[in-house]
């Protein structure tokens, strides 16, 4: 987990995991020396093959100063890296990204902690975040493959009500694990996020209750998992989480936003395949081009379809498709 959200793991013992910030430019260099010492073993190789063949021929070769020259040459390479870790403490790293250590400890109480609130399908990549408070920098969640995608089969026949439009009549099918979106239930007025895998909203009665577990997308009632704007402020959201995206008052308002959002010029002036590659850019590490095909067959357009030509029934299974492909998953609401 710590190596994939970006950090090198330099060690672990009985007690700590050892880190680094992979972005320290003194780690680059310890790796050109690494390298610089395979490159020169391969040349050093090659000149005594080359003394040896020539020799053989005959040929007239000063084999003292031929060796202490690679004596020299190995001798200054090998001295360059205790000699700079003797000026930086003992760690090149100590220039501002020393190896930091993590209780292994800690870590398992986490980890438990989470597993007996979650059960054994606890998706701690979600519940668990991983990040420099320091920076200002927070993470991103990664797309799932193509084939984790959830199913999106029903979505040609589906509409926001939940009856089927054509073929046998009745609620259309959605995949247990991720329900529908239904009105009705509490509204909040504000919310708070001080926790990872919590939060905490007042509702209008001034009654105060916290969404625990479950996915990011329903713990911020945010089933497009939209980012924190001045859009999502004008579109009702009521807060924001720690990693930076909206939490709206209830489900309803979050997917409102989320359809008005794909019903705005930026997007509706777009053909889907562009309107993914913005939406849930690669650079936040999303597949856009898995995304967009899976929503393409699951509404009947094309990836090269525009916004602007989809119906709003379209649009309206377009958000519910990146609704389940954020991966909604509800968790407990406790009464505080």
């Amino acid at each position: 987990m710590l190596e994939n959200v970006g950090l090198h793991v330099r060690g672990i013992d009985a007690n700590f995991i050892y880190i680094e910030d992979p972005s320290c430019i003194l780690r680059g260099f310890e790796n050109f020396l690494h390298y610089a010492w395979m490159v020169l073993g391969l040349f050093t190789a090659g000149l005594v093959i080359g003394w040896g063949i020539s020799m053989i021929r005959g040929a007239k070769n000063d084999i003292k100063e031929n060796f202490k020259t690679l004596v020299l040459i190995f001798g200054i390479l090998t001295a360059v890296w205790p000699i700079l870790n003797l000026l930086y403490g003992g760690d090149l790293l100590g220039m501002g990204c020393k190896t930091m250590r993590i209780s292994v400890g800690g870590v398992n109480e986490i980890l438990a902690a989470r597993v007996a609130a979650r059960g054994t399908n606890a998706m701690l990549y979600e519940d668990i975040d991983i990040y420099d408070s320091g920076s200002g920098l927070f993470p991103t969640y990664e797309m799932p493959e193509m084939e984790d995608f959830p199913d999106l089969s029903d979505l040609m026949n589906w509409t926001p009500d939940g009856t089927i439009t054509g073929g046998t009549p009745g609620i259309a099918t959605v995949p247990t694990n991720i329900p529908p979106i239904l009105g009705g239930g509490r509204t909040a007025i504000a919310a708070t996020n001080s926790s990872v895998g919590e939060i905490t909203y007042t509702a209008t009665d001034g009654s105060q209750y916290t969404h625990v577990g479950g996915s990011l997308t329903w713990r911020a009632n945010n089933p497009g998992a939209l980012r924190d704007s001045s859009f999502t402020r004008r579109m009702g959201s009521i807060g924001i989480t720690i990693n930076g995206f909206a939490i709206f008052p209830n489900p309803e308002v979050g997917r409102n936003a989320n359809i008005a959002l794909l019903k705005n010029s930026e997007y509706q002036n777009r053909t889907l395949a562009q309107a993914i590659a913005r939406y849930a850019p690669s650079s936040d590490g999303n597949n856009p081009t898995s995304y967009a095909a899976r929503l393409a067959r699951a509404i009947g357009v094309t990836t090269n379809t525009y916004l602007r030509d989809m119906s709003d029934i379209q649009i309206q299974r377009m958000a519910e498709g990146i609704r389940r492909i954020e991966g909604w998953r509800e968790g407990s609401i406790r009464n505080n």
